[in-house]
């Protein structure tokens, strides 16, 4: 409906007619134009915008929408239809308007209509701008907007969803405000409008909710060893639900997890433990992010695992170890019903003695048992036998009593001398030689030769030569001093420290030395703990580990002389009936033809492990104890 003018508007309306119809009339054929006065019918506004519609004409082909500026008028629409849009306009501004109808004559020439009545019309103010959320409470809403420019307060209106009809609830001159004594049951559509003593803004509108009401019904859905399921009531119109856990009832809680859905699939470490749970809703849109109440706290246990011993064999020897292990459980409390059959230490069984002992294990208010039988032991030698893919002890005698390594020595003399030469280093045999024992073994070098370090280790390994022994600890001793014409004396104790150094890094605590080739002397001891420690380095480091696993070397001097170099080690000899295919390198030792010595390496479908004899009876004796050892545990 459009509004009635008034006397004074009436008056510039009659005298902006009469000077427009002047303007407009000029070269206009008025004798075949539409007949009827064009007449608005309505119109509507917003802060930018203006909607106008005219009477229909039946002569027209069309229509010219004027704006009316300083009297003068502008044709701003040209138009077929009976309404226009205007658009980009400045709010809270009066803008003038007449139309007119148009035609055309039989030459085509246009034929100007009779023109409106002035019609005034006024842009909204300006938008609310950015209407948002600022808080939620159970029974309150506030809001917040951008001011309006010439507002002079702001109009607040609610709705329930799902009703047209809006309740104003409050006015305010400030750029926020609190809708209260709400419900909660339900969303609301919160309505804003800008007033002044002439306008009004278009209303912006936003949905919203109350602070969610606390989460009921928790309970538990389901239980497994290592998960929860709870679930609960469906809370009105929340769009998340947040899920908290703690070990005890009033400690702090921990999200386990988010979830649009009434139930939740918690997952935990620890089987037949009591968990307790708290959970909130929470309204999360593009809108606003409301988080309600915490539920009552609920608690649930996961399914217990029963308590079982997982041994690899119930029958084992003396010196063997067993490894414990209750499937499913960390905590565990191990005791054995007689000590000094089975020794128990941490997670560790040692069959101690022959005879049979109950193992007990415990975690909490589980327990269970299992009885074991210790058998004889597979050989009596001071020995071991260690899983170096598991990094286990498997079977060990006397594992920490001092013993002779003899000739072993020399995979420690590789060893510290590969910290500190090169394998392409030269080493010129010298005096040295007359340190070596009369008596020891030798691989046949000279004085005056010169070899590759790399070559010489062969002949110190291969055959056990207590000469290449003395030429590589003399020469290494010279580097790693920075002392080239250090005596020879004086070299060896210099590298027989760094011997003793090197095996106390490792983790020995055992072991002597007091020469570089393992000559038998009242202070020269190690055990077989110590040995196995030097022997997991030698398979560490590929350049030993290629020496070691030769049966023979050919070897040239680089001053000429050539050589072939072969093992002492029977199980890497093929022609030997003490070969082994499953052997793959190491070391033999002799303090005599009555008490021999031999660490081995043997691997066998992807296992290796490193074997220690220790006082054997004769050459051959230690080769049947490690094919025994072998047989056991490879």
């Amino acid at each position: 409906m459009i509004k009635k003018p008034s006397s004074h508007i009436l008056l510039l309306s009659f005298v902006l007619t009469f000077l427009l119809t002047f303007s407009f009339a000029a070269g206009a054929a008025e004798a075949d134009s539409p007949g009827e006065k064009a007449q608005f019918t309505s119109f509507s506004s917003t802060a930018t915008g203006i909607t106008l519609s005219w009477k229909e004409n039946d002569e027209a082909v069309g229509y010219k929408l004027y704006e009316i500026k300083d009297g003068k008028g502008s044709l701003v629409k040209k138009t077929a239809d009976c309404s226009a849009r205007l658009t980009e306009l400045t709010p809270d501004t009066e803008y003038l308007f007449r139309v007119r109808a148009y035609t055309k004559d039989t030459d085509g020439n246009t034929v100007n209509g009779i023109l409106s009545d002035v019609l005034t019309v006024r842009t909204k103010l300006g938008d609310i701008g950015n209407l948002h959320f600022i808080a939620a409470s159970d029974s309150a809403i506030k809001v917040g907007w951008n001011k309006v420019k010439n507002a002079g307060y702001y109009k607040v209106a609610v709705a329930s969803f799902g009703q047209s009809t809006y309740k104003t609830v409050g006015t305010t001159t400030n750029d926020s405000f609190t809708v209260k004594e709400l419900d909660g049951k339900t969303g609301y559509k919160i309505r804003v409008v800008a007033v002044s003593d002439k306008n009004t803004s278009v209303y912006t509108r936003i949905p919203l909710h109350t602070k969610p009401t606390a989460v009921k019904s928790v309970k538990a859905a389901d239980a497994e060893y290592e998960s929860i399921t709870v679930k609960w009531d469906k809370m009105p119109y929340a769009t998340q639900y947040s899920v908290y856990v703690c070990e005890t009832k009033d400690g702090k809680y921990k999200l386990k997890g988010t979830t649009a859905k009434t139930s939740f699939k918690a997952s935990f470490d620890r089987p037949g433990t009591q968990y307790y749970f708290k959970i909130h809703a929470a309204v999360q849109n593009e809108y606003q992010n409301t988080t309600g109440s915490f539920s009552d706290v609920f608690s649930a246990s996961t399914k217990a695992y029963p308590l079982t011993i997982n041994l690899k064999s119930k029958n084992i020897r003396k010196g063997e170890y067993l490894y414990l292990n209750a499937v499913h459980y960390k905590n565990v409390q191990w005791t054995s019903s007689d000590t000094k059959v089975v020794f128990i230490k941490g997670a560790r069984a040692y069959a101690a003695s022959t005879g049979t002992a109950t193992i007990t294990a415990k975690s909490g208010n589980r327990k269970t048992s299992v009885k074991v039988t210790v058998g004889a032991p597979v050989v009596n030698y001071v020995s071991c036998v260690y899983d170096y893919t598991k990094d286990q002890l498997v079977f060990s005698n006397k594992y920490t009593s001092r013993c002779r390594p003899a000739s072993i020595t020399k995979l420690i003399t590789a060893l510290v001398a590969l910290e500190y030469m090169n394998v392409n280093d030269i080493i010129t045999v010298g005096n040295e030689l007359k340190l070596v024992a009369f008596d020891s073994t030798c691989c046949g070098i000279r004085k005056g030769e010169k070899f590759r370090f790399g070559d010489l280790l062969y002949g110190m390994i291969l055959p056990s030569g207590g000469d290449a022994a003395y030429s590589i600890a003399v020469s290494c001793a010279r580097k790693a001093a920075k002392k080239p014409n250090m005596g020879d004396e004086e070299a060896i104790q210099y590298f027989v420290s760094l011997m003793n150094s090197y095996m106390k890094a490792l983790g020995a605590t055992g072991t002597h030395f007091v020469n570089p080739d393992g000559y038998p002397a009242a202070d020269h001891y190690s055990t077989v703990h110590d040995i196995v420690l030097a022997a997991k380095q030698v398979l560490k480091n590929p350049t030993l580990k290629k020496v070691t696993s030769a049966s023979s070397k050919y070897v040239k001097a680089i001053t000429g002389k050539s050589r072939t170099w072969k093992t002492t080690n029977q199980l890497l000899n093929r022609s030997s009936r003490y070969y082994s295919p499953y052997a793959n390198g190491m070391k033999t030792g002799t303090v005599s033809n009555t008490n021999t010595t031999i660490v081995s390496s043997a691997t066998k479908k992807g296992r290796t492990i490193i074997t220690v004899t220790v006082g054997c009876e004769s050459f051959n004796a230690r080769y049947t104890v490690t094919h025994k050892l072998y047989n056991a545990y490879l």
